[in-house]
């Protein structure tokens, strides 16, 4: 969460992508796998790559629900 929280931050500003109406695939697939890269050295899991999926989509929802309100 950590390591998504901080990926994100550098992408949190008006005009990034990720508060595009329809986020590209290939945007998500390159964060998420940034965001695996760094993970696997700390965290060593069959399921990694699909739990970082899920809990960066989950933080993305999250942040554009806040910045719409």
């Amino acid at each position: 969460q950590r390591l998504i929280d901080e990926e994100l931050q550098l992408r949190d500003y008006k005009t990034s992508s990720i508060y595009d109406e329809y986020p590209d695939r290939l945007m998500l697939r390159m964060l998420v796998r940034s965001i695996y890269d760094k993970a696997k050295d700390i965290e060593n899991i069959e399921y990694l790559s699909d739990l970082v999926e899920v809990l960066l989509y989950e933080e993305l929802i999250r942040r554009r629900a806040r910045n719409l309100s």
